[in-house]
This record gives structure tokens, sequence and C-alpha cells, in this order.
């Protein structure tokens, strides 16, 4: 819902994305849940995980913007 995805982009059954903006070769596995979220290149999302609903949690993992973008970059 309102978001851009790249290509080669893939969402399983069960997952929702929102008002984020995923780049190529991202994977959101079943369930999850993504909402105001940047992601990086082939970042695999678990299934299962939620990012964007409690920034207290996401700050332990990712950044976040001041304007509350939750920025998900790849591990190197």
């Amino acid at each position: 819902v309102n978001s851009i995805l790249s290509a080669r982009v893939r969402i399983d059954d069960g997952a929702q994305v929102e008002s984020s903006i995923l780049f190529d070769n991202v994977h959101v596995g079943h369930g999850a849940k993504l909402r105001r979220c940047i992601v990086d290149k082939d970042v695999q999302i678990p299934a299962g995980v939620q990012i964007g609903f409690d920034h207290e949690a996401d700050k332990a993992k990712y950044d976040i913007s001041p304007n509350g973008i939750v920025v998900v970059a790849k591990e190197e």
C-alpha cells in the first residue's frame, strides 16, 4: 500500500508493506509487516517480523530518521 517496489522484490503471502520503499532483490517473509521503511537492496526480512510499528524496539536494530522513517540497511 502506497509503496515503491524495485525489481526482483518478493513479498510472501500474509506480509504487509505500507508507505515504504524496497530496493532491488528484497524478500519480505510470510506474515512480516513493514510500515514507513526504506529497505536496502538484497535484504531479507524474516517471516513474522514487524518493523516501523514500535520505534523503541526498532532503534535497537535500525536507524530512524527524524521524520520516523526506519532505514533497514543490508549487513556487510
